[in-house]
């Protein structure tokens, strides 16, 4: 599938999500996959999740992976 708002075929899809990923690792950030479920069940992963981090946000954007900045 392609149209005027895609820059790729859905068969790069795979490829294209594994880049980003390892640049947001790269970046020192931690990314979780979202269960494929109800919308319901996805909404209270993300409050668990969100709920069980205990990371300050901070003036200058969110403490990398360790909560520890350079």
């Amino acid at each position: 599938m392609s149209d005027f708002e895609r820059f790729h075929v859905i068969a790069d899809g795979p490829r294209v999500c594994e880049a980003v990923v390892v640049a947001y690792a790269a970046c020192g950030y931690e990314l979780v996959a979202l269960p494929l479920v109800s919308v319901d069940e996805r909404v209270r992963f993300v409050l668990a999740t969100i709920g069980a981090w205990k990371r300050p946000v901070l003036a200058d954007g969110p403490l990398p992976r360790g909560g520890v900045r350079a």
